[in-house]
Parts: C-alpha cells; sequence; structure tokens
C-alpha cells in the first residue's frame, strides 16, 4: 500500500510500479488498434480530405498536407529551405520566411509534416503517425494518473484515452495537437515522478529536455507555461535550494516562450471580446472583469466541442454529436473539485495550468485537445473512490446536463432554424 508522507503526499515505495509495464501495453496496442480501424474507415470516406469537411481549405490539417504535397513535389532534397517557403507561401501561410525564429513561429510540425510526405510520397503517412502519437498520449496520461491518484485511476484513464471518440477520430487526421498532448502528459507525468521522490537518470533527464524543446518548437506560448508548471510540481519538499531550481526552471519557459505567450494572450482576449453577443461570448474572458465566469469556461471546455441537431457533414460534425460522451467525465471532474485530495497542491498546478490554456482558447477546440487527458484523470481519480451516494448524484447531474444542454441546442437549431 502506499504511504503517505509530507503533507499528504505519497512516498514512493519499492513495488509502486509492479503492473506498469503491463498497463502500457495494454493502453498502447488497445489505442492503436482503435485508431488503425477508424483510419481505415475514413480513408473509405468522401470526408476524407479533412477533419472539418471538404470545403474546409483553410483548415490546418488540410494546409500541413497541401503544404507538404508542394514541398515534395518542389523539392531537390530532404532538406530544401527554399522550397519549403515555396511550398506553403502559395497558400497564404508566411511560417517558411520567418522558421528560424523556432521558438515564435513553432514550425517543428510543418517540418515533420514534410519529411514524412516527402519520403512516402503519401499524406497518410502524416496520418499514421498521429494515431501512433495519439496512442503514446494515452499511454502517457494513464501513467500521469496512475502516478498522480493511484492504479485505479490510471487503468480508468488509460481506457477511456483509448477508447473514447474524440481522441480517436481527431487522431486520424493531420493536426499536431496529439503530438503536443502526448509530450503535455510526458512532461506532466516525470513532473510528478520527481515529486514523489524518484531518481531519473541522466539519460532520462536528457530525453525530456528534448520532449521540452520538442514541445517549445511544435506550440508555442503555453508550452512556456506546461514547463513553467512542470519546474514547480518536480518540488519533492520545501527548501531553498529546491525552489531556486523550480524558479530557473520556470524564468527559463519565460524567456524561451513568455514574449508569444503574452502576444497570443493580447491577441485571443481582443479577439473574445470582439465576438459579439453569441451564446459562448457569454463565457469568454476577456479581462479581469470576468474572472468569475472561469468555473463556467472550465465546464464548457471540458466537452468541447460539443453540438446538437445540427447536420453532419465532417467528422467535425459527428464528433459534435459522439463528445456527449465527455459529459458524464466533466461532472466526475467537476466533482473532484470539491473533493478531498491527498496532494492539493499538484491538483492546483494542474487545474491552473488547464484554466489558463481555456482563457485564451474558448472555443478553438483544438487549442484545448492537448489538455483533455487532465479531464479524464480528474475523473478516473473521483471514480476510483466515489461511493454509492456519490455515484447517483453523479448520474443525476450528468442527465440533467445532457438534459439542459439538449433542450438549448434543440431549441437553437430545431426551432431557431
Amino acid at each position: 500500500m502506499d504511504t503517505v508522507g509530507w503533507k499528504g503526499r505519497r512516498e514512493p515505495v519499492r513495488y509502486r510500479d509492479a503492473g506498469k509495464g503491463d498497463l502500457m501495453k495494454r493502453v498502447f496496442f488497445t489505442a492503436l488498434a482503435v485508431r488503425l480501424a477508424v483510419l481505415l474507415i475514413v480513408m473509405l470516406t468522401p470526408w476524407r480530405q479533412s477533419f472539418m469537411g471538404v470545403n474546409s481549405q483553410l483548415a490546418d490539417d488540410w494546409r500541413y498536407e497541401a503544404g507538404a504535397l508542394n514541398y515534395a513535389y518542389l523539392a531537390r532534397s530532404p532538406v530544401d529551405p527554399e522550397a519549403f517557403t515555396r511550398a506553403f507561401a502559395v497558400l497564404g501561410d508566411s511560417t517558411g520566411y520567418v522558421a528560424g525564429n523556432v521558438f515564435s513561429t513553432a514550425p517543428l510540425w510543418y517540418f515533420v509534416v514534410c519529411g514524412l510526405v516527402y519520403v512516402f510520397r503519401s499524406v497518410w503517412a502524416v496520418r499514421l503517425l498521429n494515431t501512433v502519437l495519439s496512442s503514446l498520449a494515452a499511454v502517457a496520461s494513464a501513467l500521469f494518473a496512475r502516478e498522480a491518484y493511484g492504479g485505479r485511476a490510471g487503468r480508468l484513464t488509460g481506457g477511456l484515452m483509448a477508447l473514447l471518440p474524440y481522441p480517436v477520430i481527431f487522431s486520424c487526421f493531420a493536426y499536431k495537437d496529439s503530438a503536443v498532448m502526448a509530450l503535455t502528459m510526458t512532461l506532466l507525468y516525470h513532473a510528478v515522478l520527481v515529486r514523489h521522490g524518484r531518481r531519473l537518470s541522466v539519460a532520462r533527464w536528457l530525453l525530456l529536455a528534448l520532449a521540452a524543446l520538442a514541445l517549445l518548437t511544435l506550440r508555442s506560448g503555453l508550452s512556456a507555461v506546461l514547463l513553467g508548471a512542470c519546474a514547480v510540481l518536480a518540488l519533492p519538499k520545501p527548501g531553498r535550494a529546491a525552489v531556486i531550481v523550480a524558479l530557473a526552471g520556470v524564468l527559463l519557459a519565460l524567456v524561451l516562450g513568455g514574449k508569444t505567450l503574452v502576444y497570443k494572450l493580447e491577441y485571443y482576449l481582443r479577439q473574445n471580446a470582439s465576438d459579439g453577443e453569441s451564446a459562448l461570448s457569454m463565457i469568454k474572458i476577456t479581462g479581469l472583469k470576468d474572472l468569475y465566469k472561469l468555473p463556467f469556461a472550465w465546464m464548457f471546455a471540458m466537452i468541447t466541442p460539443f453540438g446538437l441537431f445540427g447536420s453532419v457533414r465532417s467528422f467535425y460534425d459527428l464528433t459534435l454529436y459522439l463528445n456527449v460522451t465527455l459529459i458524464p467525465l466533466a461532472v466526475g471532474a467537476a466533482l473532484f473539485a470539491v473533493k478531498k485530495k491527498r496532494d492539493v497542491f499538484l491538483y492546483l498546478v494542474c487545474l491552473g495550468y488547464y484554466l489558463i490554456s481555456v482563457v485564451p482558447s474558448l472555443g478553438i477546440f483544438r487549442h484545448l485537445f492537448s489538455v483533455m487527458p487532465l479531464t479524464v484523470a480528474f475523473f478516473s481519480a473521483w471514480a476510483g473512490d466515489a461511493e454509492r451516494t456519490e455515484r447517483r448524484v453523479w448520474l443525476l447531474l450528468s442527465a440533467l446536463a445532457v438534459l439542459v444542454l439538449a433542450a438549448y441546442y434543440f431549441r437553437r437549431n430545431v426551432w431557431g432554424a
């Protein structure tokens, strides 16, 4: 059994990793098998061009693939900067002109996509890679939940991340967010390992440094916040040296990505303020005066993207319906917020990072995709210890939430049509 140490934190014991290998194998191969089956279905449908639909030529996944095909045609070698610039410039994407500033333009996924399509001459190589990355993200999520909240939470998190429709379908397209999720959860998992007193090898630290660098060049701005959160989480116990190390990590993250973060935060807040009087604008955060909306924004973010009673013309539209499966998870995660925890600080740091992600990105579903495992982990932690009365309350609240949302979307999409 786990023991309880400093301020309720679980201390590591020798047999703590028993069963970790089996969990990793089960989650990875289950997730990969499901994703490959869905990828085959995607290949056979007329919606295969883009997650957003056949007319979504401005969508990021379509642009990645179209630019990579241009690059494969224009490039004279696997590394051809001129061809890279031209390939995306014709699509209205200026990344090639400023790709040298890797911490602000975050061009890594462009490079990966171009390299794969150049070698294999098919965009399906990118999508196949995404199914693998998404499966690894499910494994990292399971390990994070296991280390943070116990074996039962780890198994449930792994199973949900392997089978939930949203991450399965989304991984069959060329978005970079499956890679972002895999790196995010890997870094958080190792931060919790260090927090629990585990010693990591030099090779593991070097791999984590590469993962952090990849994340900073994959998604600018919020990646710096994540690295700062990981540095704070990794504090195994209070002490001057530990605090100095954590502050140094936060400072380095801000130096590498802070400027971009401030720019993007200001941009998205301005955009939120100009969204008009839509239902979503009522819960968006546009300044300090709107912070009271944060709980509502958090609940909405946990089920994003969601919609009912609309036409289905793409896999995105299909996902809007299937994400009704996220409502019970969101309710359970909310119940976990008010439940007693063994490590409150760990929860607050993770929740804080989630909420920081929500403020600029509410309504931009793919920006919130990488923090989805935190919702699943919080739900799993709650479900693992929930008593019968708590489960009944959860079922009642989940049913009520489904009915309220169904009534809203029916009024909006049927009566209001």
